[in-house]
């Protein structure tokens, strides 16, 4: 029952996509690294809120020039990928107490007239609500004033520029995830068309030729099982670990991103599936084509495009998915057994 040819069939399936999102997902985090998209969004999403330049300073600009924001920077021409909500909130404790100096030419005891700046208080709470009141009124302003209001000290005020800060974060991932899975759909579908990933067409091999089913099936189960040993080992007990567990691509730099890529291609090539490109016909080589005996020309690339389709869609999904999905199909095939990890670490 839980040894069918149909169950084996569904776990080359799932594989197959699972091996080919992990190529998907790691050229997709490889333009995310060229292009700096983590960085660049996260500038966008402080400018939007901090740009006040046309009623007071940019305060976005000041964050970045901050020591605090700015050690953070892998190189001087590249932007922090990551903030935390301690860090921004010092900063801009920071520049709102500068903010609240008072400024003026005074003489010293020597003698010596100079420019000389001095703190309204000694109290960091109140400094802040100087510099805020300094400022001409703006969207900034109001957002600031908030936080003085919502706050009775020092302690209080940092916490609630810091809850404030991990909602907003919350809003920008979200962006970045939803532009993100668009790219992911865009590599699917370059990827399925690049290998000549046919669903349907790969089904049909799969359910006959019952060696290559059975080959695609163990490969399968070895996999589960070295990765399950991994987590088991690491003793995760969340979902935030699960993609980076299995493809491990978030603290590779770029050259070791291009090496992995390669490995999951060369994982995928391993199994001889029958995807891919040949010439067919008078130039006919040794790897795979779509045949001749497909039926006709427009039937033939009807299947081929809806083929490529379910692929491009089932790609898309992403790793985690798949990796859950052929976790719980492993344990099904094991005789019904109980899940010892896949459910337990990645439900």
């Amino acid at each position: 029952m839980f040894n069918s040819p149909l169950l084996d069939l569904a776990i080359s399936m799932v594989f197959v996509y699972f091996l080919l999102s992990l190529l998907v997902s790691g050229m997709s985090e490889l333009l995310v690294t060229i292009f700096s998209k983590r960085g660049k969004d996260l500038k966008h999403a402080i400018d939007e809120v901090f740009n006040d330049g046309r009623c007071n300073k940019n305060w976005s600009e000041l964050l970045y020039r901050h020591p605090l924001i700015d050690r953070l920077k892998r190189t001087e021409k590249t932007l922090p990928s990551y903030i935390s909500s301690s860090v921004f909130s010092s900063a801009l404790l920071d520049l709102m107490v500068d903010e609240s100096r008072n400024k003026k030419i005074g003489k010293l005891a020597s003698g010596e007239v100079k420019y000389i700046e001095t703190l309204p208080t000694d109290n960091p709470y109140i400094n802040f609500s100087e510099g805020v009141k300094k400022l001409n009124p703006s969207d900034v302003k109001t957002l600031l004033q908030t936080f003085v209001t919502e706050s009775k000290d020092i302690d209080t005020l940092k916490t609630t520029m810091e809850k404030w800060y991990n909602a907003y974060m919350g809003r920008v991932s979200g962006w970045f995830k939803r532009d993100v899975q668009q790219w992911l759909f865009w590599i699917s579908l370059l990827v399925t068309i690049s290998l000549n990933v046919d669903s349907i067409h790969l089904t049909k091999s799969l359910w006959k030729d019952r060696t290559l089913r059975e080959a695609v099936v163990k490969t399968a189960i070895d996999y589960v099982d070295r990765k399950n040993e991994n987590i088991s080992k690491e003793g995760l007990t969340d979902n935030i670990n699960k993609y980076k567990m299995v493809a491990e691509i978030d603290t590779m730099n770029l050259a070791q991103r291009i090496e992995y890529i390669d490995s999951i291609y060369s994982e995928t090539e391993a199994l001889n599936l029958p995807i891919g490109w040949k010439m067919c016909g008078k130039f006919k080589r040794e790897k795979y084509c779509i045949e001749e005996n497909r039926g006709n020309f427009f039937e033939k690339w009807t299947q081929i495009l809806i083929g490529w389709l379910i692929s491009t869609f089932a790609i898309s999904f992403g790793a985690p998915f798949w990796f859950d999905v052929l976790c719980k199909l492993v344990n099904l095939r094991k005789a019904g057994s109980k899940p010892k990890i896949a459910d337990s670490k990645f439900k």
